[in-house]
């Protein structure tokens, strides 16, 4: 029997209303859906920070910048007198004759010295190439390359260990597998940065891409070290010859006893004695040290003002030689010098007292070998001074990396660009963001597989030059021997000259690439300033790099980059 209440449920489930249809032209129009904007397309609030200004166009720590050219003009000096030395009595653009031992017999190869400096210049302009063709390529596919770097060195561990094990090193094997577990754990951990990276890394090479003269401002930077690092050189000669030495003659008698020689004869004995030796190579390496960090540094400014330009005022930076990049230079090179020379004066001042503890400790070690007075805790205080040094040298490296970002950008003095970017990540909490070290990983990735890329193709050239050994010697005839001779000593040394051609490549490939890739780095470097600076700036002029960027960056860094 049915219950009244279940009645009642039936009744009221058998009475709903349904809405009867009624023609299209009679229905009220539904208000069309609001566009929605999603987070990614929001402004950012900015007033809870200072943002940097331009600052007027003068020479900012002017004191510095006097004290390197004096420097400078000084090393140059010492450079030209020591070169006139060296070229006095010898002659460096004769060719090279190497003698080999063949079945008893002394065989000579002459190697054309311009043949050699072709081969040379061949070698590097291959290896521009391929650096080049890695930065066009590496845009396309950040994303990947930076997996791929989190993956290498975990893979590379795990490969050593199998083969350690199968040669029966099982100590060294479980070594390499806990190193591997490691990079698997980095990896595991970090990988969800990898859009973060890649994201900067894409803003920063289409900056680079927009302005491509940086690349070849980079080589002039390559050239300009290498003329440094001659004449420093020259130098070195000169003060290893002249500075503090003189020489010390001591006259004594002596009878001769030969029979055709009567009485006494005077002989002179000469010493040759330098003084203050340490001081004249501690004044050279500080000169050296300095000057480079400026040749350094003024590439990394040059590209912060660069892509600062780009990303504020894009249409003077968007060409290979822009009206940003002539700006930049010229700020570089007048008003920005001095703080660039402030900020590498700090640098190597700290590399000279590393060197100084590094010479100390090792002067006390030979001391306590040769059992002259060194002692044990000599050697553990010096070797705490020497880890103390670095670290503070690589704090200077970390605080120069972004000041001088900066100093390209605004125009700021050393100091002031320092603690500009402190307070800056200090205020934004920004701290962890310093440390991610993905977009560095898979740069190195890239400078390896350019090196390798090099190598193969200098030796490949190697192979196809027929006339790079003229194996028969200019002052004789060819003969059967001779030649048979010539055929034997490149069969015995052709796989010895290839591995070392191939060796020459990768050096060339990986100096020259990382030059190329290190104007990345500083593009990359600059973006995360300016992201932190002014994310609206970008959102406004690079509206299709606005959104990926604020996206990588709040999912990776939700706190942080919290309004």
């Amino acid at each position: 029997m049915t219950s009244p209440a279940e009645i009642i449920l039936v009744e009221e489930e058998a009475n709903v209303l349904v809405e009867p249809l009624l023609p299209s032209d009679h229905r009220t129009p539904s208000p069309s859906p609001e566009p929605q904007v999603t987070w990614e397309d929001e402004p950012l609030i900015e007033e809870d920070w200072d943002h940097g200004e331009v600052q007027e166009a003068v020479c900012q720590d002017k004191i510095f910048a006097v004290a390197f050219l004096l420097q400078f003009i000084g090393m140059v000096v010492l450079a030209v007198l020591g070169l006139q030395e060296m070229t006095a009595d010898a002659d460096f653009f004769e060719d090279f004759e190497i003698t080999i031992d063949v079945n008893g017999h002394d065989a000579e190869m002459d190697l054309d010295s311009g043949r050699y400096i072709l081969f040379h210049a061949i070698v590097a302009a291959t290896s521009i190439g391929w650096g080049i063709g890695a930065l066009l390529l590496y845009g396309a596919c950040a994303e990947t390359m930076v997996q791929i770097s989190l993956l290498v060195s975990p893979f590379v561990c795990f490969a050593l260990a199998l083969w350690s094990f199968i040669a029966s090193s099982i100590a060294l094997g479980v070594i390499l597998l806990v190193i591997g577990l490691f990079g698997s754990f980095f990896a595991y951990s970090n990988w969800y940065r990898v859009p973060f990276a890649a994201a900067n890394l894409v803003a920063g090479m289409t900056a680079v891409r927009k302005n491509f003269g940086l690349v070849f401002l980079s080589f002039l930077t390559v050239i300009k070290t290498w003329l440094w690092i001659s004449t420093a050189g020259f130098a070195l000669v000169y003060l290893y010859h002249h500075a503090g030495c003189h020489e010390e003659c001591d006259q004594h008698t002596s009878v001769s006893d030969s029979a055709d020689l009567t009485g006494d004869s005077i002989e002179v004995d000469c010493e040759q004695k330098c003084k203050h030796v340490e001081l004249y190579a501690l004044l050279w390496f500080l000169s050296y040290c300095w000057t480079y960090g400026v040749l350094k540094y003024m590439l990394h400014t040059n590209v912060a003002g660069v892509v600062g330009s780009w990303w504020f005022v894009p249409q003077e930076a968007s060409a290979c030689c822009s009206q940003a990049l002539c700006d930049s230079m010229y700020r570089t090179s007048v008003y920005s010098f001095g703080s660039i020379c402030f900020g590498s004066l700090v640098l190597s001042i700290t590399q000279v007292l590393e060197a100084v503890v590094r010479m100390a400790r090792l002067d006390n070690e030979r001391r306590r070998e040769n059992n002259e007075g060194g002692s044990a805790g000599a050697s553990v205080l010096f070797c705490l001074l020497e880890c103390l040094v670095q670290q503070l040298q690589r704090l200077v490296q970390y605080i120069n990396k972004w000041a001088f970002v900066y100093v390209g950008i605004y125009g700021f003095d050393y100091m002031t660009a320092g603690s500009k970017v402190y307070a800056l990540f200090q205020a934004r909490g920004w701290s962890v963001v310093l440390n991610d070290v993905l977009v560095a990983r898979s740069l190195q990735i890239i400078t390896l597989l350019v090196s390798v890329c090099t190598g193969v193709t200098s030796v490949l050239l190697y192979i196809l030059v027929p006339t790079w050994w003229d194996g028969v010697p200019e002052d004789s005839e060819p003969s059967h021997d001779m030649i048979d001779a010539d055929h034997t000593i490149f069969a015995m040394h052709h796989c010895r000259s290839c591995w070392i051609t191939f060796a020459v490549g990768c050096i060339y490939g990986a100096l020259l690439s990382s030059v190329v890739l290190k104007v990345v780095s500083s593009a990359v470097e600059t973006v995360i300033v300016c992201f932190a600076e002014n994310p609206n700036a970008l959102r406004e002029n690079h509206p299709e790099h606005s959104r990926s960027m604020t996206q990588a960056w709040r999912k990776v860094y939700p706190e942080e980059f919290g309004n």
